[in-house]
């Protein structure tokens, strides 16, 4: 039999609170990774004796003078690594479907 006593429901109003914020926190970081995403472009992913040797997606910020950002990276990174993974790959680069650069522009 169930028990439907006041202090049952009062047990844990705080689970409540938290998987809402929670779930907010979560909805608003993956939302700033796509407008970031939005406006990215492929760059130098790295550089040999005879240039460069392959690109990697970088989203507007993740790069600066042509180098990864260390903190942004850090925070973004399961994020990157997925989009690199499904999305933004060396063969859609290849294929040319996305812009690319020698040399990020950010």
């Amino acid at each position: 039999m169930p028990d439907n006593s006041p202090t049952r429901s009062r047990r844990w109003p705080w689970v409540r609170f938290f998987a809402g914020w929670l779930l907010t926190l979560g909805i608003l970081y993956c939302a700033s990774y796509v407008v970031l995403s939005i406006q990215g472009t492929y760059g130098p992913g790295a550089f040999g004796c005879n240039g460069i040797k392959w690109y990697n997606w970088y989203p507007k910020g993740f790069a600066y003078n042509g180098e990864p950002g260390d903190w942004i990276g850090a925070v973004y990174g399961p994020l990157l690594a997925l989009d690199r993974a499904m999305w933004h790959t060396r063969a859609r680069q290849a294929s040319g479907a996305y812009r690319s650069s020698d040399f990020c522009p950010w």
